[in-house]
């Protein structure tokens, strides 16, 4: 039980009764009794100390058992021997400032009744066990709201593990994903890539076999027209060279990263596919220089110009 709801009651049921705020006390702390005060004194409040380990007893046997009941029965056993008789020690104070051994009692000493008021007692105990009892359903009520804050913190706390659980799960969800999308883009990338070749392939085999064509029947019409004039195969020596530096205009027909598929759009007799790669001479662009795509299209870069 709390000790500050006692000492309040205690100090209600002892109002103007207070021994030690007695102006007789307040004298006696600060000295300025005369010696015949104090053996009055001490002749009246024999007769007080001799009445009250008997106040103390029926005040013990009034109580319950219980904390109050076995304070009052200590106090009782320290007026009784505790290092003598109380009753021994004061009669020792008596003697000590002179009064009389057995001055009767004034009648304001025999007025103060033999018996404590023990209805007062009681009412006093009934208060306290009150107070006590209220005291206790406050502490149950505290116990009960520490509970409740202690299983909401731990709610509290699984959410915040759960949501962290969860920002977790998503990063990784978030990494997943982009690893997909990289391996997707590059899988398009080289699909891509490899369906450009595959053009380029089959471009290259169609200029093969046109040019095999071309070959064999070259090689008929030579074998039938016998061997031609010397003159007129120098001039057409000179046209091919003639020829061979002549600037087309192209399309880029298939492209690959160093490799291109270029096809003449100029109205060129010769529509033939030309096949490039970096280093390669092109009539009338010089040197190859690079083969980039840049967004959709593709360029082909050379000395003396671009195709697109």
């Amino acid at each position: 039980m709390h000790t500050q709801p006692m000492h309040e009651v205690l100090a209600e049921a002892i109002v103007g009764r207070h021994l030690l705020t007695h102006p007789f006390y307040r004298r006696w702390e600060a000295g300025t009794l005369a010696e015949r005060e104090l053996a009055a004194y001490a002749e009246q409040y024999r007769h007080i100390e001799r009445e009250l380990p008997v106040t103390l007893a029926a005040i013990a046997d009034a109580l319950p058992a219980g904390h109050a009941r076995e304070l009052v029965e200590a106090n009782l056993a320290d007026e009784l021997g505790t290092p003598e008789p109380h009753v021994e020690l004061f009669e020792s104070f008596a003697r000590a400032t002179g009064a009389a051994p057995e001055a009767r009692a004034t009648p304001s000493t025999a007025a103060l009744p033999p018996e404590p008021d023990l209805g007062e007692a009681a009412k006093i105990e009934a208060r306290l066990v009150n107070l006590e009892t209220a005291v206790k359903d406050r502490s149950n009520e505290a116990h009960a709201r520490l509970d409740a804050e202690k299983a909401e913190t731990h709610t509290l706390e699984k959410i915040a593990e759960l949501g962290a659980l969860v920002t977790r799960l998503t990063g990784q969800v978030k990494d997943l994903q982009d690893k997909v999308q990289t391996l997707w883009t590059g899988a398009d990338e080289k699909f891509a890539d490899l369906t450009r070749r595959v053009a380029l392939g089959e471009a290259n085999r169609a200029v093969a076999s046109a040019e095999n064509a071309g070959s064999a029947g070259l090689a008929a019409q030579a074998q039938a027209k016998g061997s031609a004039d010397g003159s007129e195969a120098q001039e057409q020596t000179r046209t091919k060279v003639a020829a061979a530096d002549v600037k087309h205009k192209y399309r880029i027909q298939a492209a690959s990263p160093g490799l291109a598929m270029l096809t003449a759009v100029d109205g060129s007799p010769d529509d033939r596919p030309v096949e490039v790669a970096i280093g390669t001479a092109l009539p009338g662009y010089g040197k190859v220089m690079s083969i980039e795509q840049h967004g959709q299209a593709w360029v082909v870069k050379a000395d003396r110009g671009s195709i697109e």
